[in-house]
């Protein structure tokens, strides 16, 4: 029965680490395709303000067009979490009126370091990019 025991947890932990090796290729993948850049304004965040949160979605290694074009993308299934300490909320992103351009607004009640956890959709497959706030009191 240990043996058993043995194996199973020897094959969950094998299963554990092509799962997450896996996720990681694809995110890698991802990263020679696409750029995601976050802002946010006021810069530096400030505690009980609004902070405008905006990514931008642009094709890698992409040139400006003459006309200033960044060859945006625009992705399916954006959200957006804030994590830090116990938080974990999602922010209401909107589509900007141009391609690849998503905005949100968040207020953080407490000064620290937060994550923000940018998710989307491309070619079928769901990917997440994390950012970090640093927030500043009063």
């Amino acid at each position: 029965m240990k043996t058993k025991n043995l194996l199973f947890v020897g094959l969950l932990a094998y299963l554990v680490l092509v799962v997450s090796t896996s996720c990681e290729k694809k995110t890698d993948a991802m990263d020679t395709l696409i750029d995601i850049e976050m802002s946010y304004s006021p810069n530096p965040a400030v505690v009980d303000s609004v902070i405008t949160i905006t990514f931008e979605v642009v094709e890698a290694g992409a040139a400006h067009d003459d006309n200033g074009d960044d060859h945006h993308f625009e992705l399916s299934m954006v959200s957006c979490e804030v994590h830090g300490g116990t938080l974990e909320e999602e922010i209401t992103l909107t589509h900007h009126e141009a391609e690849g351009h998503y905005e949100g607004e968040w207020t953080f009640t407490e000064a620290g370091t937060y994550e923000l956890h940018f998710g989307y959709m491309y070619e079928s497959e769901m990917f997440e990019k994390e950012f970090e706030v640093v927030v500043v009191a009063n």
